[in-house]
Order: C-alpha cells, then structure tokens, then sequence
C-alpha cells in the first residue's frame, strides 16, 4: 500500500473526541457539544473542523484514493470484514455512548451497534455487475463497467448516528472511494469514534471524519469543494434541496435520502389486536424519529372502533423514560426536534382534536420526553397529517372506499414507504402497487433489509442505498469499445 498505511493501535478512550484527518487525531480552537438527551445535561467537547481541515481532508483522500482505487474487490472486503470485527470488539463501549448521545432504550441502542456491523459486512458479500457485448457485423467488443467515483463526502444523521453512516461508509470503499464523514452535531460522538475504530484498519486518507457546528458551514464546504465527487446526505428534504443546490456547481453526484409522511391502510380483514401490536411498535420505535416510520394512519371504518382501542392499549404498556430496564420509548433526541414535535401537541389541543391516548400535556424535566400519543379523525389539512411529525404522534382516520384511501394516501409531497396490512394478500397487492413510495410494506410495518433498495420518490430523495443499486451509487459506468 505504499506510504498510506492504516495508522492506529492502542486503546481507545471514549470520553475525548477527535476529527480523523489523513489517519490523524486532530483537535481545533474551536468547540462544540451535544446535549444527553435523557438528562439535558452536557456532554463532551468535540472539535469543530475549519476550511483548513476541510482541504487537508480532501487533499488525503484524493492522494489515498489513486493507490486505494487500485486494491482488488478481495482486498477491500478483507479490510471492510476486519473493520466490522474491530467494532464488534468495542460494541459495548459504542451502545452506552450511543445512549447518553441519544437517550435510545438499551436494547435499541445495542441494535443500532449490530446494525453498523452487520451493514458494513453486507457489502462485502456483493460484486459490481459487468457486461461484454460481441459486435461481430462490426468486429468489435463493447464492454461495459463500473469505476470508482473518487472522494465521497457523508453527511449523517441524529436519529441513527452509527447504522446510517455505513450505508455509506460501505459502499462506497467496497467500491474504491475514499470517504469524508460528518456526524451530526446533535450526535457527534459515536460516529468520530467509529471513525478511530477505522485508523486501525484502513489506509491514510480512505476513511476521514469532520465534526461541525449549528452553523452548517462545514456541510457547505463539503458540498461546494471542487475536489469532492461525491456527496450522501440523510436527512430532511429542506435541507436536502440546499445539498443538491450546493452540489450543482461542480456537477457532484449525488443521493438523498430524505423525509417522509409515511401512509399505513389497515382493511377490515385483519386481525385487529396483533396488527395494532405490529403499527405501534412500527410508530413508536426510535420515539417515532425514523423517516421510514408510520405517520398517517387510515384504518377502514368497519373496524376502526375495535382498532382504535386495541391501539389505546398498546400504546399504555409503552414504557417511557431513560437507560432503564423495560423502557421502549426514549426522549427526542435534541431540543430542536423537541420544540418542533411539541408544537404538534399544542396544535392538536388549540384545535381540539380527539386524544385517544396519551396526553396533550408534555412531562416536566430536564430531558426530552414526549408521552406516546394517538390522535382520533384530526382533518385531512391539518399540520399533523400533512407534515412530517418525526415524534411520538400518530394521527388515525377512517376509511371506506379503496381509491378514495390511496388517493388519500397519496397525497403528499413525500414518497419514502408504506405499508399496507390485509388478510387478503390480492387486495394488498392492489393498494400497494397504486401506492407512490419507494418501499411498500404489506403485513408488516416498515423494515427494509438488504435484500431490498431503500430510498424515495418524489420529495423523498434521489438514489438507493442497500444492495448492488447502493454499490452503483458510488460508481461512474463506463463503456470500453474495443475493435480487432
């Protein structure tokens, strides 16, 4: 590998924090913390990466990427596979960070470690796809593959600070790139450290990570720099136009995996008790903060009373509170989204919307709990039906005819998942197939694999990730015309 040489050992702390630059802790002048979202109480000092930071940055990865680019697809697995090892051995340190930068229930949190591990592996078991054509009237071959695109930039979300992350990290280095992550300043701390974890396994310059600031302007520097090719962004659709805006001036490639208001229909055929179990699981998980996640839904009318109460009883064993045993529900991760869902509440009381259960009343504390609630018939105009509530929340309504509830539930600016839940698998084929999303769910609430692409439609999101479609997002075709 030459003078790019993986450049870590020794044991990691996990209460300081450092950027990663050219396989180098790197601190600055200036600092930024996140908030424990259980507590409200400070946490650790991360430093806040400056324009030179982001030009070294880049410089690394361009030079390490004209040496990595030409490791074999083995060689890139073998160090991707050592690099999910290496996070295994530290799973337990990352899950208790990962709760004090978050405030997920244990049992999410030590789920989110394996998810990271188990995505990185995912895409060592892939190949690119290639393909030679044989132009015999014309003696000649045309073959036709996919090349590397160069220096990845990663902007990563809140809600899952570690599993999101390698949906890029592993793609794009099983494909060739380098990469430059930035964790959320909301959840910096995980996300650096997994980066630490990295300097063990890969070369100089392959895998880099940068923390910012509320001030975006890292964000800015990523997605403007000339010397990046390539920027994947996971977070809201505001902000997502801003990054493909950003990008246009140099004509990066780009994937967005944005927001949603994602459509559930519940049909009269289902068992109500053991779907209602299913859709409050599906909301309420991550406290509601994931974008796939139920946030409309329509049940049809001749079961909707039944429903509404199998639901109200759900939701009234979910426990809620901090790093405890038996909890299911955590706060919002940040007092931006804190406020935000609380005006949903204060909406859904001014109004005087239907509460069938939990509590229009927010808890008094110091941390940001919100109580799991379910809103009866709130109109179709409404703020908690038309937007993306990304909380605890959910808001019901009945139905009665099946192109009146798809038109329903098409009308959105969104087009991320839904799912449909019916005993009758032809009638939930049928809903599904008219439904716009990129992901339909029938007899199940939203949980992609990687047997599947991820990603949305309209206002959604542009790309994939998961699978060989992941891979081509950090890839350049290329045709190679060869005449004898």
């Amino acid at each position: 590998m030459g003078s790019i040489t993986p450049n870590g050992t020794g044991s990691i702390s996990f209460d300081r924090f450092y950027n990663i630059i050219d396989g180098e802790l790197s601190s600055s002048a200036s600092l930024h913390h996140g908030i424990n979202p259980s507590t409200g109480e400070k946490l650790w000092d991360v430093p806040v990466a400056t324009k030179q930071d982001v030009d070294a940055s880049v410089s690394a990865a361009n030079a390490a990427f004209k040496t990595w680019r030409k490791t074999s697809w083995k060689e890139r697995s073998e160090l991707l596979q050592q690099y999910a090892a290496e996070i295994q051995r530290q799973n337990s340190e990352l899950a208790s960070l990962l709760i004090q930068e978050t405030g997920k229930p244990r049992f999410l949190a030590e789920g989110e470690i394996q998810m990271t591990i188990d995505t990185v592996l995912h895409f060592t078991e892939l190949q690119l796809p290639e393909r030679t054509v044989l132009d015999e009237e014309k003696s000649k071959v045309v073959r036709t593959t996919h090349e590397p695109i160069g220096v990845a930039a990663a902007i990563c979300p809140w809600n899952f600070p570690c599993a999101l992350p390698m949906n890029k990290l592993g793609p794009a280095l099983q494909a060739g790139n380098c990469i430059i992550m930035k964790p959320s300043p909301h959840a910096p701390y995980t996300l650096l450290k997994l980066a630490e974890i990295a300097r063990r396994v890969f070369p100089r310059g392959v895998v880099q990570c940068l923390g910012g600031d509320h001030s975006n302007a890292l964000g800015q520097m990523l997605t403007e720099h000339p010397h990046i090719h390539k920027i994947s962004f996971t977070g809201s659709t505001a902000v997502g136009k801003k990054v493909m805006a950003a990008a246009a001036g140099t004509v990066k490639r780009v994937t967005l995996e944005l927001g949603g208001n994602d459509a559930t229909i519940v049909c009269s055929s289902v068992d109500v008790k053991a779907v209602a179990s299913q859709v409050a699981l599906g909301v309420f998980l991550n406290t509601g903060q994931v974008c796939a996640s139920t946030k409309r839904l329509f049940v049809h009318r001749d079961i909707y009373s039944q429903m509404m109460e199998a639901l109200t009883d759900e939701v009234s064993h979910l426990k809620v509170g901090g790093d405890e045993l038996g909890v299911m529900v955590g706060p919002l991760q940040n007092k931006m989204q804190f406020e935000r869902v609380k005006a949903y509440f204060q909406e859904a009381k001014d109004c005087g919307y239907r509460l069938s259960a939990g509590s229009f009343d927010i808890p008094s504390g110091n941390g940001f709990f919100i109580n799991p609630t379910i809103i009866d018939g709130p109109p179709s105009d409404s703020r908690l039906v038309m937007e993306e509530q990304f909380g605890p929340i959910l808001p019901v309504q009945p139905w009665d005819d099946e192109d009146e509830v798809i038109t329903r539930a098409n009308d959105t600016k969104f087009g991320l998942s839904a799912c449909v839940w019916s005993k009758d698998i032809a009638q939930a084929r049928r809903i599904g197939a008219e439904l716009e999303a990129g992901s339909v769910y029938i007899n199940s609430f939203q949980q992609p694999t990687f047997q599947g692409s991820f990603g949305g439609i309209k206002e959604s999101g542009i790309g994939s990730e998961f699978g060989v479609n992941g891979l081509l997002e950090y890839c350049n075709i290329k045709s190679t015309y060869i005449n004898f």
